[in-house]
């Protein structure tokens, strides 16, 4: 049996690895997610804000993690232009304007309104919203992005804020920000999104083990990419050419595709092993010194597994230089 069959079979073990394209009936009942700031709006494919401004955030329940990747897709509201933002937020704690967490925005600065121009990183501590300096410009401005956030520790424990955003929904990220700021304190909590004024948001996917590129990418290179979930685990890597996503069962999926290359990757020196005790892990990528693999781009991902996959990491894009 292929290690994908297994996979498949085993994918129905329960995990935290969770997607929603919020097709729910158009209202205000979003299942499965609580409204704690805001008046917030099924539409029967999105969710969206209140059009009045003010900070919102909506929050999934039943899931609480410490390392956490969440993504979305924004949406502007063409038909109601005015200063807005939405994005993920993880780390959330508390209830209410009382909550505490951290959120990735993509804006409209409002001059003039007509798009997301703008993006940022902020803590929000009850009710006060302080940005943490890992932000930009989007020009040309864009009226539907895909945008991620995660958060975990690097191998020495510095806790790390990634922001990734596709402006163009290509399927590739063309913004990506890395640093590492004082955060909100490393613990479990949950993840949802974030809004202000006039916005909508749609298929939201959260992963709950983490996975970043620490090497630039180059031909003839290794490649560590740095990885977080369950301690003292088996865990089982691989890369393909496509992230369109493997189903597992349960409305789960691996966010890579089933092709040769995946085939080839899961027997790769440094694509298995054993996760720490602080549920860390170290994937290596090792580039041949073929000129001709420049330009390439490669997607990874890893699990861990038990008795089945207990978590799946995200999407890691590699573009491969020269």
């Amino acid at each position: 049996m292929s290690l994908i069959a297994a996979w498949t079979l085993c994918g129905l073990a329960t995990a935290q690895t969770f997607t929603d394209r919020f097709d729910y009936p158009p209202g205000t009942m979003i299942p499965g997610w609580t409204e704690q700031v805001g008046n917030w709006s099924a539409t029967g494919g999105t969710v969206r804000t209140q059009t009045l401004p003010g900070h919102q955030h909506l929050t999934r329940n039943g899931i609480l993690d410490r390392d956490a990747c969440v993504e979305v897709t924004a949406h502007y509201d063409v038909f109601q232009a005015q200063t807005s933002y939405l994005g993920p937020l993880v780390g959330h704690r508390n209830m209410g304007i009382a909550s505490i967490y951290l959120m990735l925005r993509l804006e409209d600065a409002g001059q003039p309104s007509g798009g997301w121009d703008t993006y940022g990183v902020y803590t929000y501590v009850d009710s006060l919203v302080t940005s943490l300096n890992l932000g930009g410009t989007i020009s040309p401005p864009t009226r539907a992005a895909r945008a991620r956030l995660q958060v975990t520790d690097d191998p020495t424990g510095t806790r790390r804020v990634q922001l990734f955003l596709d402006t163009d929904l290509d399927g590739r990220w063309n913004v990506t920000r890395d640093g590492t700021p004082v955060l909100l304190p490393a613990q479990a909590a949950g993840f949802g999104i974030a809004g202000f004024g006039p916005a909508i948001a749609d298929d939201l996917k959260y992963f709950d083990a983490t996975l970043y590129l620490n090497d630039p990418p180059r031909v003839g290179n290794p490649v560590r990419l740095f990885g977080r979930s369950l301690p003292s685990r088996n865990w089982q890597g691989a890369c393909s050419l496509g992230h369109s996503g493997i189903p597992i069962g349960g409305g789960r999926a691996i966010p890579l595709d089933a092709d040769a290359l995946l085939a080839l990757s899961l027997s790769f020196p440094g694509f298995a092993g054993v996760t720490d005790a602080s549920g860390g892990f170290t994937m290596t990528l090792s580039i041949p010194p073929a000129p001709v693999l420049a330009g390439l781009t490669v997607w990874c991902s890893a699990v861990t597994w038990s008795a089945g996959i207990d978590e799946i990491a995200p999407d890691v894009e590699v573009r491969i230089a020269p």
